[in-house]
């Protein structure tokens, strides 16, 4: 049976339950979770209401209730029902992540980062709370300490593919900004754990959104800071993508097929597969059409 089927059991059973004994604090929490979990936002909130009504010293019905306060976009409430769980349970750290997204949403951004602090304080292995706490730390413009919140989500959880997208964001913006600043991010991302992987996943994201000439120009910085070192052949694939990626940006299409020629074959599938992405399944048939107007 899927999750839909059992929700849907899960609430017949919670809802019968509260009703042959409305005073069990313990089934009203699990009945507004199960609601939850079913997009029931409204009749969660008054579920869990219940909850710690009944049993107002339940830190998890708390969280629970600010949840889904939260998706009612009631956020003064949702903050509230976080502040009492983790003054009940000052050691979850499930409970002051949320509070942290929840103060998030009103820019109150020292105590977003001050509560994603407490929650890998609490859980390190927390990689939800380490990018919460990168992004809360981007938003103030510490981009270092934003970066390695980021980094720690990522070696937590490698599947955790909004990394990427946040840490191009920070080298975008760092781009713009200033180039010599750029420079140094981009030396300190490849210089720690998993750097260079979330430097691919970022130059990924940038090549989705079709920026070629910020992917070029961070090609090249990591380009300077690799040569002659042991990231250079790692780097490889990359650098000759955004070769290719450079032409196209320039406009020189005959160049990038003579560069395609001349690819190692890993480096060529990469390529090709990213042309494949920008441009369509045409894409050669794309940039030989340019070739004879040139």
């Amino acid at each position: 049976m899927g999750q839909q089927g059992k929700t849907e059991e899960e609430i017949a059973a919670y809802r019968k339950a509260v009703k042959l004994d409305p005073k069990h604090a313990a089934a009203w929490n699990n009945f507004g979770v199960a609601l939850g979990q079913q997009g029931k936002y409204a009749e969660a909130m008054e579920a869990l209401g219940k909850a710690v009504k009944l049993d107002p010293k339940d830190a998890a019905a708390w969280c629970n209730l600010g949840i889904a306060l939260g998706k009612q976009g009631k956020t003064e409430e949702e903050i509230a029902a976080h502040r009492k769980a983790v003054k009940l349970d000052p050691k979850d750290a499930v409970a002051w992540n949320n509070l942290g997204v929840a103060l998030g949403k009103q820019g109150k951004t020292e105590e977003e980062i001050a509560a994603h602090h407490k929650a890998v304080e609490l859980d390190p292995k927390y990689a939800a709370a380490w990018y919460n706490l990168g992004v809360g730390l981007g938003q103030q413009g510490k981009t270092d300490a934003a970066l390695d919140a980021y980094l720690s989500c990522f070696r937590i959880d490698p599947s955790q593919r909004k990394v990427g997208a946040s840490v191009a964001h920070l080298l975008s913006r760092e781009l713009r900004h200033d180039i010599r600043a750029a420079e140094t991010l981009v030396g300190r991302l490849l210089g720690l754990e998993r750097g260079l992987d979330a430097f691919f996943v970022a130059i990924r994201n940038l090549v989705k959104e079709k920026n070629l000439k910020e992917v070029v120009k961070l090609a090249g910085l990591a380009r300077a800071h690799a040569s002659g070192t042991q990231l250079e052949d790692r780097l490889a694939p990359l650098l000759a993508l955004t070769d290719v990626l450079g032409t196209c940006v320039d406009g020189a299409s005959p160049k990038a097929l003579e560069l395609l020629e001349r690819m190692p074959a890993t480096e060529r599938r990469l390529t090709e597969e990213v042309l494949a992405e920008l441009f369509g399944p045409d894409w050669l048939r794309m940039l030989e059409s340019r070739e004879d107007k040139e």
